[in-house]
């Protein structure tokens, strides 16, 4: 009497082994592109984060860019400081109105531009004695990507306990940047303008950022500048009933005051409204 051997045989696990290889290769492609896609998601969100970080600081500065006004009766020199000369360092009025308000300058590596701006200070630390500064962007050489964008700024006045930091890194991998000045009928890449005005109606801003995947993400910020400010020597300030120095400035710091301007913002030529 025979007896009868239960088992699989070789053709049935062969069968079983490709089945679920075929299995496990489709559930890890399907693991893959989950992953994948959540990468790539999270890659263009901190992507727009940092572009959107970048417009907002050159709007903000821009938003507030000041042209120096220089009150009736202030052409008089300012008095001898009786503090120590150590304890502040500050612009005289007429090194303040010896600057353009706006300087715009192209060249072949790029644009690059400074002005002054009461937006107040975006790297100091310490007694910072005035919110207005003299800003800076301007394209520089990068080990990482080959050319980045920085910024720099310099206050008015500067106390002994006020600390700047050098010029900050604002983006790296920048392929492309572009200052433009609108004087009314032109878009100018240098300011001043012959035959314009201190400040330019609308200055834009354009910025080619090279991406990881090879391509080019392109920023555009443009701004009306709408801030005008009076300097005036402190001895005049205090005499016209401005009350006492700020503590550690000079006799002859310059006392800074911003308001917003009321004219409405000009109209742009057709096919440059851009993004607003």
């Amino acid at each position: 009497m025979s007896r009868r051997t239960t088992g699989f045989t070789l053709l049935e696990l062969l069968l079983s082994v490709t089945l679920l290889a075929v299995l496990v290769t489709a559930v890890g492609a399907m693991i893959t592109g989950v992953l994948g896609g959540a990468g790539r998601i999270n890659a263009a969100v901190e992507e727009d984060a940092a572009a959107a970080e970048i417009e907002d600081l050159i709007a903000d500065d821009l938003g507030f860019l000041a042209a120096p006004v220089k009150p009736p009766g202030s052409g008089a020199a300012p008095a001898s400081s009786t503090a120590p000369s150590s304890t502040a360092s500050s612009s005289s009025a007429h090194g303040i109105f010896a600057r353009p308000p706006v300087s715009i300058r192209a060249d072949a590596g790029g644009s690059s531009m400074s002005f002054f701006s009461a937006a107040g200070s975006k790297t100091a630390w310490g007694d910072i004695a005035t919110q207005i500064h003299r800003v800076e962007y301007s394209l520089r050489p990068s080990p990482v990507t080959g050319q980045a964008l920085f910024r720099w700024e310099e206050p008015i006045v500067k106390t002994e306990g006020a600390y700047y930091d050098q010029a900050v890194l604002v983006a790296e991998g920048v392929t492309a940047f572009k200052v433009e000045g609108f004087d009314g009928r032109d878009w100018r890449d240098e300011w001043p303008a012959q035959g314009a005005g201190a400040l330019p109606l609308l200055i834009r801003v354009s910025i080619d950022l090279a991406r990881a995947d090879g391509g080019t993400r392109k920023l555009l910020v443009e701004s009306a500048p709408g801030i005008e400010f009076a300097v005036r020597p402190e001895a005049e300030r205090r005499a016209s009933g401005g009350g006492e120095a700020a503590a550690g400035t000079s006799a002859g710091a310059l006392d800074a005051t911003a308001r917003r301007s009321s004219s409405a913002r000009p109209n742009v030529p057709a096919g440059d409204e851009g993004a607003q």
